[in-house]
């Protein structure tokens, strides 16, 4: 893989609100389940074709580009997304609920499922996040769309059916995360709404039930996170809270017990990501802290490093799945330890991602598939530094996907479902690049990638198993798919 918060190109970040307000946690029991909404037709298109990149820092396009704005989205599954979107874009939405008795006033579904429509050409996807096998976006106008696997109700429709073409879920949507089997998304007003899988108590309502429609959690909220088994906000005021799974310690509470309502971990955050069972937080003075299993921090017996540089020494490898005959990664702190300076954009998953001020990509931990980039398939137990002039990055399931500032799109990593986008299924250990004029990038838990470009088209490709790329089918895709969302 959106709170959403708004950057200007030239700073690439945006701090959350000063103010302070007092937090207000909901528990509301699940709605009744509604009429599973009506689907909406789809169109295919023809992608542009791969570029293999001649090393691992591809060359600076100079094509001239648009008046953008950048929009600090998190998604992914914990993966933060920046993304371009053309200044044209209205955040804007009508809440009506009122002709459909079977859903929560305050959730928003809209009884009227609307079709995509061509001749709709002013509503775009202007935010997406992929979960491991289902898919959500929102459009222009605010209103919540989902497809693919529903087994735990984590599309939001009241059902279980699987489905691979978009429903829609609510209106007035603003941010939302696909985490692997939950959903979470924040409405205009700042409440926080969760559904889907809550076996781990991801869904932080204080239940472990399933629920397949919204259930409001917060309210304040401007940031969500959904892992697989953890989810994490970050409210108005800069706090972070955490609920769900925390055997690892990847709430960051000081406890390895399991939270199933929202527990406050830290002040001033900017950016969350969550990992495989840990968690990494980005604070306002650009500060990198991260907690839970070992992944993401600097190996055993230092400290943080100064200037923002990366640690450097030995150690177990702190990102992912250990290599052979090594041993499983340990317990990490289960309260929050700096790892490095001077960072703008960060996202996780079995590996850890970094874009630094100066644009710079680094990346460490899991690397068997090549997903770091670095031209090996070794661990790393301190960043690397893999490419320039990066705007956005977005990790997957041992695959990697990033945005550079001339819109162009580039992948790298496990490669086994086409989910790197260059029409194959080989595993790449150096970038390759996918596509042009890219305004918007999410990966998640699964293998299937997430596109938006500047024109506000939206493109899929990768595992399609459940119909989570949205086009129709069932076929996975090893090159971009057009989807008329």
């Amino acid at each position: 893989m959106s709170d959403i918060t708004r950057n200007e190109p030239t700073s690439q970040t945006q701090t959350v609100s000063e103010q302070t307000e007092q937090t207000t946690l909901n528990q509301n029991p699940a709605p009744p389940n509604p009429p599973a909404p009506e689907q909406a037709p789809l169109e295919q298109a023809t992608a542009p074709s791969a570029q293999p990149a001649p090393s691992p820092t591809p060359p600076h396009n100079t094509k001239k580009k648009n008046k953008t704005k950048l929009i600090i989205l998190l998604s992914a599954c914990g993966a933060v997304a920046i993304g371009v979107v053309i200044g044209l874009f209205v955040w804007a939405g009508n809440l009506n609920n009122s002709e459909n008795p079977n859903l929560p006033e305050d959730a928003g579904d809209s009884q009227e499922q609307e079709q995509s429509s061509a001749s709709n050409e002013d509503i775009k996807v202007i935010s997406i996040s992929a979960g491991a096998v289902h898919t959500m976006a929102i459009k222009s106008d605010n209103s919540l769309w989902a497809w693919g696997d529903n087994e735990n109700g984590q599309l939001g429709d009241g059902t279980t059916t699987h489905t691979p073409i978009p429903v829609k879920i609510m209106e007035d949507v603003t941010q939302v995360s696909a985490g692997a089997k939950h959903t979470a998304a924040i409405k205009t007003d700042g409440s926080l709404w969760t559904w889907g899988d809550n076996s781990y108590v991801q869904l932080g309502d204080g239940t472990t039930t399933n629920k397949s429609t919204p259930v409001k959690i917060m309210d304040d909220v401007i940031q969500v996170v959904a892992d697989a088994d953890h989810t994490l906000a970050i409210q108005k005021d800069g706090s972070l809270w955490a609920w769900g799974e925390n055997r690892k310690g990847q709430l960051g509470d000081g406890t390895t017990t399991n939270k199933s309502t929202p527990v406050k971990i830290m002040e001033d955050i900017m950016q969350v990501s969550a990992g495989s069972g840990y968690t990494l937080a980005l604070k306002k003075d650009g500060s990198l802290w991260a907690w839970g299993e070992d992944k993401g921090r600097p190996p055993a017996g230092e400290g943080p490093p100064s200037g923002g540089g990366p640690p450097s020494g030995g150690g177990p490898p702190p990102g992912g799945r250990p290599p052979a005959g090594g041993k499983p990664p340990s317990a990490g702190p289960p309260t929050p330890m700096k790892i490095m300076d001077d960072v703008i954009q960060i996202s996780a998953k079995g590996h850890t991602l970094a874009i630094k001020k100066d644009g710079s990509l680094w990346a460490w931990g899991e690397n068997s598939f090549g997903q770091l980039g670095d031209g090996t398939t070794k661990n790393k137990a301190t960043p690397a530094k893999i490419m320039e002039d990066v705007m956005q990055v977005s990790a997957g399931h041992d695959y990697t996907t990033a945005l550079k500032n001339d819109g162009s799109l580039w992948a790298w990593g496990n490669n086994s479902s086409g989910q790197l986008g260059d029409g194959t299924t080989t595993h790449k250990t150096t970038p390759v690049k996918i596509l042009e004029d890219t305004a918007q990038i999410s990966t998640g838990s699964g293998k299937s990638t997430l596109a938006i470009k500047q024109d506000g088209s939206l493109w899929v490709w990768g595992q399609n198993d459940k119909g989570q790329l949205g086009d129709g089918t069932t076929t996975d895709r090893s090159t971009p798919v057009k989807i008329d969302a």
